[in-house]
């Protein structure tokens, strides 16, 4: 996934816990089955983007069934980070990744996490809260490994 890495990769077992799964019953408009919101953020420490990729996984076959964007800032925010680009605006919120594939079923994986960031405050936080123990390992907790990048370095 582009330049993004997964939360994962640094901290497995706090994502083990941690990464947002929905169970979706027989009869729904997309395949039964159960699905991680698995993230990746920007290893760039100087990069202060704010934002955080999903990638929708279904455990049963291992497929990315959508690839999500979220930023959870403001318009202002995003406008001066991009130097005033109009693509800074575009990043306020949720939408599908545009440079990644998308199923038949994005639509509705987009919907579900719409949903769930709009109600659910803790899940918000610890999206932030992930956010800032990748882009600053070790000032934040949780048992950082590292990942092979970082090893490469």
């Amino acid at each position: 996934m582009r330049s993004m890495r997964a939360f994962l990769t640094r901290y497995p077992r706090q994502a083990a816990q941690e990464t947002r799964t929905i169970m979706i019953p027989q009869g729904e408009p997309v395949p039964a089955g159960t699905y991680g919101y698995l993230e990746f953020f920007c290893p760039d420490t100087k990069c202060d983007c704010r934002r955080v990729v999903l990638s929708v996984m279904s455990r049963e076959t291992g497929g990315v069934m959508a690839t999500l964007s979220y930023g959870w800032e403001t318009a202002e925010f995003y406008r001066n980070w991009s130097h005033g680009e109009q693509r800074g605006v575009d990043m306020v919120g949720v939408s599908l990744d545009p440079l990644a594939p998308q199923t038949e079923y994005a639509g509705y994986f987009l919907g579900a996490f719409r949903d769930m960031v709009s109600v659910d405050r803790a899940y918000r936080d610890r999206i932030r809260r992930h956010y800032e123990m990748f882009k600053r390992p070790g000032k934040h907790g949780g048992a950082y490994q590292g990942d092979e990048a970082d090893k490469a370095r």
